[in-house]
């Protein structure tokens, strides 16, 4: 099949920044490696390896919202290399993807899925020094904190320090 030359050029430039994605992913730089791999998807947006990718990224960043996004958008492009690959991806993220995905891992039961809404479970932890967000449970957790603002310098200076370390040992 040949492609028109402005495909070809987005496919080009594509796979680039899917590999400088890659590159900094792998550096431990989650963030820039997100950034990078949104650029590739918006040149290619088909593309199976640069979708897994970037929900890998997204994943290591704890935005389980955009990995779940990314992880649904790899299996529409290539659902027979996500079975074989998206569950070791997210495996290796210390993510289980049946709790990211609405479809399970292979092997597994074949009967339907339930249609209660399933949880983001971790399967390992990091070091506390990964969680700049604290350790959030689920989706909906890491939601509502995403959405909180900003705790402002009158907040601080008005909090009852006294009555709050009470009724933390109160339990």
């Amino acid at each position: 099949m040949v492609f028109p030359p402005r495909r070809r050029l987005n496919a080009l430039v594509g796979w680039v920044l899917q590999l400088r994605g890659r590159w900094r992913l792998r550096r431990g730089d989650a963030d820039a490696a997100a950034a990078l791999l949104e650029r590739a998807v918006r040149r290619d947006p088909g593309a199976y390896g640069t979708l897994l990718a970037l929900g890998r990224a997204h994943l290591r960043r704890r935005d389980l919202a955009r990995a779940r996004g990314a992880l649904v958008r790899a299996r529409e492009a290539s659902p027979g290399r996500f079975a074989l690959q998206a569950d070791l991806v997210t495996r290796a993220e210390g993510y289980d993807l049946a709790t990211l995905t609405d479809v399970g891992v292979p092997g597994a039961s074949s009967a339907p899925a339930p249609t209660v809404k399933a949880t983001a479970v971790r399967t390992r932890r990091r070091p506390p020094a990964e969680h700049p967000f604290g350790d959030c449970h689920d989706l909906d957790e890491y939601t509502r904190f995403r959405s909180m603002p900003a705790i402002t310098r009158d907040e601080v200076e008005s909090a009852d320090w006294d009555a709050l370390l009470e009724d933390l040992l109160d339990g």
